[in-house]
């Protein structure tokens, strides 16, 4: 029998060790926080063309506390008053719970030597993944020995860990990544825990997203770190003190941190990471990645968010972080607090970053074409007011400079239309919908006739006459089926130009031929299905034949197969972006055959979880009808500006 001894089940090794992470920096932060969990004060971290070596200058571990604890996954670290427990020399706030983070060594290295030293006692073994491997599929015993090897006399004190067969090591090319990564995963690196890669210390500034904060909103004890990070950059950066406190079933807690937002949406994307969003942090460690994605806020100025919040009241009592470590169980009372909480600062985030923008917008439009100042200044009272609001909504919707010249165009064209029809009040329902289809309904006009007559939206009312005009329920099936899927802007205005991606309508119409398994009776009754990328969403379109009724029963387990399947192809095609789609079902008949305003919202709320809706072949010609008429009825009445125009296009 060997000297070492790991007991756990294979199946859950499996789970939680071999499959628990996929990226180095998470794995490091892992062993980093171990590191600090032993007291540590200097963390070097050596990335190496085929290896990489952790080292601390911990406590380290003696032979029987490698096996009572180090070697026994699901070790309870938090055995003090309310599982809290508190470090021996630095009476530091134990990161670690359960024992299993050491675990993630696994997923991304096949061999992991352990090197450590604790009064003068040099203890040192090796794990092999290949060997856990072959007896999880070999059902064998559940212990594993890892072997026995050489002490490194130069380990003095603490704990060496060796990673070598590594197997991704893209990251390990680029060191300094990974001290951006790290600094982003930490908020207790300081004069007492010290973390270094290749020899570099990693400080806040390694975060590399400070200097792109234009506004931030402070949150109790926000690390004085950080708020010399933010302040350090920017001379003008304005900063707001907001509540922190909340009360969960009776118990007063404190949420921390800060939340900002940047001036262009382009300073939150390096290369394919995107910086926008909400990191939640407990105990000074990152335990979740995101927490605005939770949110569910579509809003426009939420692609301008970024921010840390440390929530510890999240790792206290009970554990409530999931199995793969890296988010938090959303159904707990103290997530649901924070939720809450979040859900109601990023509202009030984006009135004051609406706020801003309509502030900027009368100076950003004159910056495009200076006549616009003179045109602004003609102005008078309400009218004033309304251009400015709507100057004001197109300079939030400018994501990049080069969109700025014609939405600020297409802007003044829509409080022309709106003076001139003696409704600027509609102004103020204006959201970024609204802002964002103006190029759909002005765009290439030479003068504003042009602009209410327009080729585009002649081409679309000719379509929808031509589907008006039919009284056959199979006329409308082949019409509708030869024109929708060419002109998604049938199913929403904005849904302007879609295109395809070979590569992913082939793994979608395997998926509907494999995968997703429908009745024959279900088959029969769908007349097409295609696969389009519009507005940055997969959209999934269904079309039932027109005297087909479905029940709310057959609808649902439909759309649930779809949803499914969907999701799962679009995160192993991008795992580090969340799935972005939409299913549409196009029906002639009601659902159940139930036309009651009741059965249609119910089937509507059991349908939006997976992402899906159904629209009528009637309702959608109706719908478009309404959409574009109005642009006919205003043709001959917004010429007094085209000098403006022109002057904007030359």
């Amino acid at each position: 029998m060997g000297k070492y001894k790991m007991s756990i089940d294979f199946n859950v090794l499996n789970h939680l060790g071999i499959n628990l992470y996929s990226n180095i920096p998470a794995v490091l932060s892992e062993v980093v926080a171990n590191s600090y969990d032993a007291d540590a004060t200097e963390v070097n971290i050596d990335i190496l063309s085929d290896k990489v070596v952790i080292t601390d200058n911990g406590c380290g571990m003696t032979e029987e506390e490698i096996n009572s604890k180090y070697l026994m996954v699901g070790y309870q670290k938090r055995k003090g008053p309310n599982g809290i427990i508190k470090t021996p020399i630095y009476n530091r706030k134990v990161m670690g719970r359960k024992g299993i983070g050491k675990l993630s060594l696994m997923s991304i290295a096949k061999n992991i030597e352990v090197y450590t030293c604790k009064d003068n006692q040099q203890s040192a073994f090796k794990i092999s993944v290949d060997d856990i491997v072959r007896k999880i599929e070999s059902g064998e015993a559940k212990d594993y020995e890892p072997q026995e090897i050489s002490p490194d006399n130069t380990l003095t004190e603490g704990t060496r860990i060796v990673l070598t067969n590594i197997r991704n090591n893209r990251t390990l090319d680029h060191p300094e990544k990974v001290k951006t990564e790290l600094s982003r995963r930490f908020v207790v690196l300081n004069n007492t825990f010290v973390v270094k890669v290749n020899g570099e210390e990693i400080t806040f500034a390694d975060r590399k997203y400070f200097d792109k904060v234009k506004k931030a909103f402070i949150y109790g004890k926000c690390p004085i770190e950080i708020n010399s990070q933010l302040s350090m950059f920017d001379d003008d950066l304005k900063t707001i003190v907001r509540e922190n406190k909340i009360n969960i079933n009776g118990k007063e807690c404190e949420i921390n941190g800060w939340i900002g937002y940047v001036n262009k949406s382009d300073d939150l994307k390096e290369g394919s990471v995107s910086l926008n969003k909400i990191s939640v942090l407990t105990n000074g460690k990152l335990g979740q990645e995101d927490i605005l994605q939770d949110l569910h806020n579509t809003s426009m100025f939420t692609n301008y968010i970024i921010g840390e919040i440390d929530a510890d009241f999240l790792d206290d009592e009970q554990d409530l972080a999931t199995s793969n470590r890296e988010e938090f169980q959303k159904e707990s009372p103290e997530y649901e607090a924070l939720f809450n909480f979040l859900k109601k600062e990023i509202s009030h985030i984006g009135s004051v970053w609406n706020k801003d923008k309509e502030e900027q917008g009368v100076s950003a439009a004159i910056t495009v074409e200076p006549k616009i100042e003179k045109w602004y200044n003609s102005l008078e009272g309400d009218e004033q007011k309304s251009a400015k609001k709507i100057l004001g909504k197109v300079n939030a919707m400018i994501t990049n400079e080069e969109q700025r010249r014609d939405f600020t165009k297409y802007g003044i064209l829509a409080f022309e239309k709106m003076r001139l029809k003696k409704n600027l009040s509609a102004i103020d329902k204006f959201d970024e919908t609204t802002i964002a289809t103006l190029p759909i309904l002005f765009e290439g006009v030479n003068n504003l006739e042009e602009s209410m007559f327009y080729q585009i939206v002649k081409q679309r009312m000719e379509i929808i006459d031509k589907f008006e005009g039919l009284t056959n329920e199979k006329q409308k099936e082949r019409i509708l089926q030869e024109y929708l899927y060419k002109n998604l802007w049938l199913l929403d205005p904005s849904w302007e130009r879609p295109t395809s991606n070979e590569t992913m309508e082939t793994r979608l119409s395997s998926l509907f031929e494999g995968e997703v398994k429908l009745t024959e009776e279900e088959k029969n009754a769908r007349l097409d299905i295609r696969f389009k990328e519009v507005a940055g969403k997969t959209v999934i379109v269904e079309l039932k034949r027109y005297d087909r009724v479905v029940t709310s029963g057959e609808i649902l387990d439909q759309v649930r197969k779809y949803s499914n399947g969907i999701d799962k192809i679009l995160r192993k095609e991008d795992p580090n972006k969340p799935p972005v789609y939409e299913i549409i079902v196009l029906l002639g008949k009601y659902v159940d055959n139930d036309s009651s305003i009741k059965n249609c919202e119910q089937v509507a709320e059991s349908l939006k979880p997976h992402h899906s809706r159904v629209v009528f072949y009637d309702e959608l010609i109706s719908n478009a009808r309404n959409a574009y008429k109005a642009y006919f009825d205003a043709r001959d009445k917004l010429n007094p500006i085209l000098d403006i125009f022109n002057e904007i296009d030359e």
